[in-house]
């Protein structure tokens, strides 16, 4: 795997808690998702580059493991790094903790497809063009 690097960092709402005071499971997606576009950034295929060659990579599922509950108030991290490219598809891996002792809370492994596969060469193309001029 690649070295994980910050993508995400928050605080746990309290509107975000359930009645136990536990942090909804629809958030740990939601910051997932902010977490994936951060990465796809630093790697050169955020949205900007994605629009570029008229590319749409999209999560199709998240396979989540949860070890841990975050309450209101508590401090969130991800880390995140790419653990697979293929033609059409790029699974991402983020690792979800806590902010305050950075014990792992969950791990999340999210493929992310793109239908236009010609587009996806392109942006890969274009980024390795990049590298070969600096």
């Amino acid at each position: 795997m690649s070295q994980l690097q910050t993508t995400f960092r928050s605080t746990v709402n309290t509107w975000q808690c359930d009645e136990n005071d536990h942090l909804n499971v629809q958030f740990f997606t939601a910051f997932a998702d902010d977490a994936s576009t951060h990465l796809l950034t630093l790697l050169g295929m955020g949205p900007a580059a994605q629009a570029r060659v008229g590319l749409a990579l999209e999560p199709r599922s998240d396979h989540i493991r949860y070890w841990k509950e975050l309450r209101s108030e508590d401090a969130v991290e991800i880390v995140s790094a790419p653990i697979a490219v293929e033609p059409n598809r790029i699974v991402l891996y983020h690792e979800q903790r806590n902010g305050f002792d950075g014990e792992q809370v969950t791990a999340d492994f999210r493929p992310c497809e793109s239908r236009d596969l010609s587009a996806l060469v392109l942006l890969l193309f274009a980024q390795v063009t990049d590298l070969l001029a600096w």
